[in-house]
């Protein structure tokens, strides 16, 4: 943590952190606290090899290869440290910054949509598509150069962004907001609704003798559930399935914290698997049989899906049509009874737009019972927030033992001043800091 609270007078706090790689007090100060980039940057800070010249682009995509070539773990390193020892000024700063895939340089993806669109004269939309249907910017750049955007489509085994829906807490904001879905005044919104899943967001990818899942981020995830992956492998066709994948027992949704216990892992645990078993539960579909169905309604989308036969652990969203206010509330309280988070309501007539959160898709998940809880930790965030504490860790008094217990951390629902506020308040009652953690 980079600075514990006066709360934590009566609290003892474990800390997890490897050992310095040097003394303390003799390790660089680093410029961005919380940033590993910014850390190597200072420890190899007037060390680069004079023998070695600079590092070209050419040699950057050389190691690139290098790197994915290897498979033994210590030639990496080598590989790594060689590159490194030839940096010279900030450029081990971002030479790690895209090793970990974190530049955090305050350039959305939106904007590199804009710079290659003006770059190689092309239309906005036809780029922010290509995009969508890639998920690469680095092919899509090399499309446009060559005047083929309209040649990008979507491809098995290369995941693409999912689509996003907008929350509202309270369904007469929902109904009015699905009002504006209807071309013609007075007729009656197309209004679909299935429960919320209380999951992770996943792509099931199948053609032929292989199968893959990827979760939202894009990663692939299928050794840690190689249950549904040779499942997939049993579905009635070729496909690429969008969906939630849940914790599930007898039918009934399990809570999200048992799912947490299977995530992440390299490796199969059959223990696990008998432990935390998992459903897939798909609601729609984005590529059939040699064709990609983005472009087409949700009404297709859904047709099309619910005409496949799946068996478990596959299985199908439920869900129907609302004609009211009173339809989303019923709705919403029978998912909750379920197990479930919320209730799902989308526009039929809409198409699939991977990575955008428009009105087409709306997410209700009414506001819980809140808690009064006591910063204990706060930690340094990153980027455009390095500098300042970002990160807090909370804790509930204990009514039976007097003494504070951590319940979890959060790191989003300020504003920029809100944050820039609390970083004072906080680093005026530091009772004591990591040792790899320093003031900006």
């Amino acid at each position: 943590a980079g600075a514990i609270t006066e709360a934590t007078a009566s609290v003892a706090i474990p800390v997890a952190a490897k050992a310095p790689l040097s003394n303390p007090a003799s390790t660089p100060a680093v410029p961005d606290p919380g940033s590993f980039a910014a850390f190597a940057a200072a420890l190899l800070q007037g060390r680069a090899d004079a023998g070695e010249s600079p590092l070209s682009w050419k040699d950057v995509a050389a190691l690139w290869n290098r790197l994915a070539e290897t498979s033994v773990a210590a030639e990496k390193v080598d590989h790594l440290a060689r590159a490194m020892a030839r940096c010279r000024g900030g450029e081990v700063r971002y030479l790690t910054k895209i090793l970990t895939g974190n530049l955090r340089i305050g350039l959305q993806e939106g904007l590199v949509e804009e710079a290659l669109a003006l770059a190689f004269q092309a239309e906005p939309s036809t780029m922010r598509e290509a995009h969508q249907l890639t998920g690469d910017l680095g092919e899509v750049a090399v499309l446009a150069r060559e005047g083929r955007l309209k040649a990008a489509d979507l491809v098995p085994f290369r995941p693409v962004q999912v689509m996003l829906a907008s929350p509202e807490p309270t369904a007469s904001a929902i109904w009015s907001r699905a009002e504006a879905w209807t071309s013609a005044p007075g007729t009656p919104p197309e209004v679909w609704i299935e429960d919320k899943y209380d999951g992770i967001r996943c792509q099931v990818h199948r053609v032929g003798s292989r199968a893959a899942l990827y979760s939202r981020d894009l990663k692939e995830i299928t050794a840690a559930f190689p249950e549904l992956a040779a499942a997939a492998l049993r579905l009635p066709q070729d496909v690429i399935l969008d969906g939630e994948l849940v914790a599930m027992e007898n039918g009934r949704p399990r809570p999200f914290g048992d799912l947490q216990r299977r995530l992440g892992r390299r490796e199969r645990d059959l223990f696990l698997e008998t432990e935390v078993p998992v459903a897939f539960v798909a609601f729609d579909l984005l590529w059939a049989s040699g064709a990609g169905w983005l472009r087409r309604p949700l009404a297709e989308r859904r047709t099309a899906l619910d005409g496949l036969a799946l068996a478990p652990p596959f299985q199908i969203a439920p869900g129907r049509r609302a004609a009211s206010v009173s339809d989303l509330d019923a709705a919403f309280d029978a998912a909750r009874a379920s197990g479930n988070e919320g209730l799902m309501i989308k526009d039929l007539r809409s198409p699939y737009t991977p990575g955008r959160r428009g009105i087409a898709w709306i997410k209700f998940k009414r506001a819980l019972a809140t808690l009064d809880c006591v910063v204990v930790a706060a930690e340094y965030g990153h980027g455009r927030r390095n500098g300042l504490l970002s990160d807090y860790t909370f804790a509930v008094r204990d009514a039976d033992t007097g003494t504070l217990r951590i319940l979890g951390k959060a790191y989003s629902g300020l504003t920029d001043a809100e944050i820039e506020s609390l970083t004072e308040h906080f680093l005026a009652r530091v009772l004591r800091r990591h040792p790899a953690q320093r003031p900006p």
